[in-house]
């Protein structure tokens, strides 16, 4: 669809009560002495209570919940049914050296090359916890290539004579059922709605001349502005309460031009050029908006999660506008009452490298009887993974929601800070979101799902895949004022 520009009578915006909760995501104190094992253990330790009413609430009291791994010796010689709870983790027969990575690349270069995926069909998979720790077999290999170290899960099996838990059922810490929504035409509500805009991956400052993206991201600005289309479009601007910029907003420095180049001034000087040019473009969006900047994997802020919000310094032209709010990578904020939490996308783009098919078959249950043994390749052979796909990371981001936990591959395969007495990233009663994003994605998709745990009431959570800017032009709106927080993507091209 293509719009004019065109001049028109001012609208009021819509304004909305924003509370902000990302505290949880700040490092006010940094310390790196702490060994990274301890996050683990500290999430195992947190999500215990939660997975054992989850336990009883599906397979009743009268199955024993062992207190940690070891007393499993104990049941070795009877045939009888026991629930384990600890934390998953995964071997992968394809994951290099760290220090052969090490030695090859730098922390930027690591965070944004091209994925080459690490799954493949000699993957295993074994619990553990405090104690010690037990191999898995049985029903859940059915499931090993979607699932990912860091895990904390409930399995209900018998210990075989080999000292292996022959798992049969297992829980997380969420089950997703789909909301069946009738099928209606996608609108723009100019009347009562109240919008969130989110865009990511802007990737602003790139050498290469590309007039059609420097076209795309101006016509974004003018339409936040109310500036772009007719009467209808200004009026759809108009009810945008809160723009929401998701990481990647600049490109990444090259660690190569940068050893070869570091000792010219011309080429140190061009550095900042990017990040000049987006406070630049961020202030004119603040002329009429509340905007939160988030950081991402291409841009000037630490690399390890959570990252922390942008220094004051790289926004001398926005910082003097108080409609700007720096903020940590994850998000999170309430906007009239609805809690939105989402983060840049390093997660889902981890954890989809790991992982292969489908992640989610709703008419499957866990439960499959145990396969005969067959003969396999003594050698890994990768698996295919399709990067491309919009709804597979969008599944991937609905893995999270239902494993209760936003990143955890961190630290494992995610750069993360060592957090000794709690996680931030484990999602509870209390931080459950209404609206749940991932910024720099390949597409956009978008599904409402049912969050359901057996023991509290059932909630309805929005999970949106937000596509990559400089690749796709698209944005997304979701309507806060909407029962089932819709979303609709717009493409400027």
């Amino acid at each position: 669809m293509s719009m004019d520009i065109s001049e028109g009578p001012s609208v009021p915006r819509v304004i909305g009560q924003y509370e902000p909760s990302y505290q949880e995501f700040l490092l006010h104190t940094k310390n790196y002495v702490v060994q990274y094992n301890q996050l683990y253990l500290t999430r195992l330790v947190l999500m215990r209570e939660h997975m054992i009413r989850r336990a009883h609430a599906k397979w009743g009291a009268q199955v024993p919940v062992l207190e940690k791994l070891i007393d499993l010796q104990g049941f070795s010689t009877e045939n009888t049914d026991v629930v384990l709870i600890g934390m998953l983790s995964k071997e992968l027969k394809l994951r290099g050296s760290v220090l052969d990575n090490s030695a090859t690349e730098s922390g930027i270069a690591s965070s944004i090359r091209p994925l080459t995926a690490l799954v493949s069909d000699r993957d295993t998979i074994i619990m553990e916890d405090h104690s010690g720790r037990v191999s898995l077999d049985g029903a859940i290999k059915t499931a090993i290539h979607h699932l990912v170290t860091g895990v904390v899960v409930a399995v209900k099996g018998k210990l075989n004579e080999d000292g292996i838990l022959i798992a049969t059922e297992w829980l997380y810490s969420y089950e997703l059922r789909p909301v069946e929504l009738p099928t209606r035409q996608p609108s723009f509500d100019v009347t009562n709605g109240k919008y969130v805009l989110l865009v990511s991956g802007l990737l602003i400052g790139s050498t290469e001349a590309n007039d059609v993206h420097d076209l795309s991201v101006q016509q974004l600005v003018d339409f936040v502005c109310g500036r772009y289309g007719d009467a209808q479009m200004s009026a759809l601007a108009s009810r945008i309460a809160r723009v929401v910029i998701a990481g990647n907003s600049v490109v990444p420095t090259d660690p190569l031009q940068l050893k070869e180049k570091f000792g010219t001034q011309k080429y140190k000087a061009s550095l900042s050029t990017p990040s000049k040019q987006f406070d630049i473009w961020v202030a004119q969006l603040l002329s009429s908006c509340f905007v939160d900047v988030m950081p991402g994997a291409t841009d000037p802020a630490n690399i390890a999660v959570p990252q922390q919000p942008f220094h004051p310094c790289l926004f001398p032209h926005s910082s003097r506008y108080t409609s700007l709010e720096r903020v940590s990578n994850p998000y999170q904020y309430r906007l009239d009452g609805v809690s939105v939490l989402g983060h840049s996308g390093q997660p889902v783009r981890d954890i989809s490298r790991l992982t292969h098919g489908d992640m989610f078959q709703w008419a499957t249950p866990h439960h499959v009887d145990e396969e005969a043994a067959v003969e396999v390749d003594p050698k890994p052979k990768r698996l295919k993974v399709d990067f491309q796909s919009a709804t597979r990371r969008l599944d991937v981001l609905k893995k999270t929601l239902e494993w209760g936990h936003l990143c955890p591959t961190a630290p494992d395969t995610l750069p993360s800070y060592p957090f000794a007495d709690r996680d931030p990233y484990i999602l509870t009663d209390r931080n459950m979101p209404q609206v749940l994003f991932a910024g720099n994605q390949p597409g956009y998709a978008s599904e409402l799902v049912t969050v359901h745990d057996g023991i509290g009431p059932d909630r309805r959570v929005r999970v949106i895949s937000v596509p990559e800017f400089r690749s796709t032009g698209t944005i997304v709106l979701c309507n806060l004022n909407d029962p089932e927080l819709s979303c609709i993507p717009i493409t400027f091209r």
